[in-house]
């Protein structure tokens, strides 16, 4: 089961959202997932990434598809 922060998913509808990524070539690419269970701090995807994709998590709008980035990668307990 993979899981994001909240604050990493844009929502779309119920049970969809978007969540943007950086590709290996180190650019932005917004996906469309499937969304399961949520709680205050996380929800479930239960379709649309693949573990070990980088999610952007913080201010999204700052972010363009196809821009290119420096990620930094943040653990699990730095991010909350």
């Amino acid at each position: 089961m993979l899981t994001l922060p909240v604050q990493a998913v844009q929502p779309k509808g119920t049970d969809q959202g978007t969540i943007l990524i950086v590709n290996g070539s180190n650019r932005i690419e917004q996906r469309d997932v499937k969304l399961g269970i949520q709680t205050a701090t996380s929800v479930e995807i239960l379709s649309g990434i693949q573990e070990n994709e980088q999610v952007v998590f913080g201010e999204q709008g700052q972010y363009k598809p196809g821009m290119l980035v420096s990620p930094q990668v943040v653990q699990p307990s730095e991010a909350e």
